[in-house]
């Protein structure tokens, strides 16, 4: 056994912009990378936990390349990295490109941001005395790069474009010509299908580079299958570069394709929306429990720019909460146990309904807590003073003081036993809010049976941490609830769920920060998204969200979050 040591740090030498949505990083490593073209890295981006994966695009001894195109959040994070910034990666890793097979008339094809490996690899080949032949495709004249540099090198470049912009008109196998030795390809699976067959029906060898959503890119995680004449094979490790007539990209079941910004952009915007027959201007909801009354947030910015907020979960009766402390960090989020500290129900309609009125001018949702049917009942029924609650958003994680401790979150029988009380004193529109722990499809149906008007959902994970230097739970409560950006898959595949068991409307809530979130929730099913925990993060976070929709639609060609799944 030896040590192979992959993982490295990197310093941000430069960043150059090459296309308004396409930049080069360049990296000073801690060591020299000996790097094959066809070779890649996987690098660390700030704030996110998978690393991203990038095929070298140039190599000198301790400074490598990596082109970078802006097509989801954690390239787009890249993006505004500074020069001098420090960067973990592993690298380099997988099977590059024999440069031994070009032969005297070797071929390169690149489309979009499979342009990078084989601009390497004509490095190379000039470097050996070769002559490539390099085609570069892309969808547009303004999406175009590498060819300048390619030409200026030496290489014979010919450029298609699908818009006939810049160079020929059509794809990049329109510019190819008979008489090539050896092809080599990187690029989006349909161009390399394409180049696949060109190959093919001419009897000539080709090496195809795939591109494919990686998890630890030394072949752990087995994440990047693609299925090849001799089963199934790791595209980090085997891959990226594969024979052509190995690799099975022409089975329509494969999946490694690379992303691009390929949305057109709308013509015009529409952010409103509309939950339980009430409308917003846009679905974003401050979360009951990080927006307090709203008065914190109206102080610093307008709070009128977001679509409504659940204020302070409400109680019968004034409650201090629990001991301190009841608030622990956690990875990926936080644990709170504030234990429905509110000052009770008729403070809240006497003097806190009637000063959110004097900052905030649209429907508002009250946050409705109790421990027995009567008190749920009694909460609910002083609402009804108040024009400007629009909703009742029912906590239904609280315990019930007569099962037990149980909460009534846990069974559909329990949960539609509140909504059904509830209804008989309101005509106010029910939003009943779910719990991870329970039954949700079953409970959220249950409710919809008693008249619930929507179901709001996830409330937090229940979790724990631990002092390590006593042995004791952080939090005074021993347990609280876990929240923050890394619950966000679980509460998708929650909403995504419950959202196709019912014919009611459901608010999407848990990790979300951004408005790319939003976009995510109400693509698995939510009529509106609640912020919670990144309000704690940053007080302006819903206000940034609201504003920030509007680009997230364009970037990928959404016209009207009402209709978001039809576009």
């Amino acid at each position: 056994m030896c040590d192979s040591e992959i993982e490295m740090s990197a310093q941000v030498s430069a960043v150059r912009s090459l296309t308004a949505d396409v930049f080069e990083l360049e990296l000073e490593c801690e060591r020299e990378m000996n790097a094959l073209p066809g070779q890649f890295v996987n690098v660390s981006v700030p704030g996110f936990f998978l690393r991203r994966p990038f095929a070298v695009a140039r190599h000198d001894g301790r400074r490598i390349a990596v082109i970078v195109a802006k097509v989801g959040t954690g390239t787009r994070a890249l993006a505004d990295i500074q020069v001098g910034a420090e960067v973990a990666l592993l690298g380099p890793l997988g099977n590059g490109f024999d440069a031994a097979a070009a032969g005297e008339r070797p071929v390169l094809v690149g489309g979009g941001t499979g342009v990078p490996p084989i601009m390497f690899l004509a490095r190379a080949l000039l470097d050996a005395g070769a002559r490539p032949i390099v085609a570069l495709g892309f969808r547009t004249g303004e999406a175009v790069f590498g060819a300048g540099e390619l030409e200026a090198a030496g290489c014979e470049v010919r450029l298609a474009t699908q818009d006939g912009s810049a160079g020929t008109r059509g794809l990049v196998t329109d510019v190819l010509d008979d008489g090539a030795t050896h092809v080599y390809a990187c690029g989006p699976d349909p161009m390399l299908r394409a180049v696949k067959t060109w190959a093919g029906e001419r009897s000539v060898s080709a090496s195809l580079s795939l591109e494919a959503h990686m998890g630890c890119g030394f072949g752990a995680c087995l994440g990047c299958k693609v299925d090849t004449a001799r089963g199934p094979k790791r595209v980090c490790v085997e891959g990226p570069v594969f024979d052509a007539g190995e690799v099975l990209i022409d089975q329509p079941e494969v999946q490694v394709r690379l992303r691009t910004n390929e949305n057109p952009a709308p013509a015009s915007l529409e952010t409103a929306v509309e939950l339980a027959g009430v409308g917003l201007k846009n679905p974003v909801i401050a979360a009951s429990g990080t927006f307090g009354f709203g008065a914190e947030f109206a102080a610093l910015w307008d709070i009128n720019e977001i679509g409504s907020f659940s204020f302070k979960g409400t109680t019968l009766a004034p409650r201090a909460g629990n001991p301190t402390p009841r608030v622990a960090d956690a990875p990926g989020g936080m644990l709170n146990a504030i234990g429905l500290a509110n000052p009770g129900v008729e403070a809240v309609v006497a003097q806190e309904l009637p000063r959110i009125a004097s900052y905030f001018d649209g429907p508002v949702m009250a946050n409705v807590a109790g421990f027995s049917l009567e008190e749920y009942a009694q909460v609910a029924a002083a609402f009804n003073r108040s024009e400007q609650v629009a909703w009742l958003e029912v906590n239904i994680s609280c315990p019930n003081v007569h099962a037990g401790g149980a909460t009534f979150a846990d069974t559909p029988e329990s949960a539609a036993a509140v909504c059904r009380a509830i209804r008989e004193v309101t005509d106010t529109p029910i939003i009943m809010k779910l719990a991870p722990a329970s039954p949700m499809a079953q409970v959220a149906q249950a409710c919809e049976a008693e008249g619930a008007a929507g179901v709001s959902l996830i409330n937090t994970f229940v979790g724990m941490r631990f002092d390590r230097r006593t042995g004791a739970p952080i939090l005074s409560n021993g347990t609280g609830g876990v929240s923050g950006p890394g619950v966000l898959p679980m509460a998708l595949r929650a909403v995504y769920e419950v959202s196709r068991s019912v014919n009611i409307p459901v608010v999407g809530i848990g990790g979300v920060m951004s408005a790319d979130d939003v976009i995510e929730m109400m693509q698995a099913g939510a009529a509106a998204v609640q912020v919670g925990t990144a309000s704690l993060l940053n007080p302006y976070a819903c206000r940034d969200i609201a504003r920030e929709l509007p680009e997230a639609m364009r970037r990928y060609g959404i016209t009207s979050l009402a209709n978001i799944n039809n576009r």
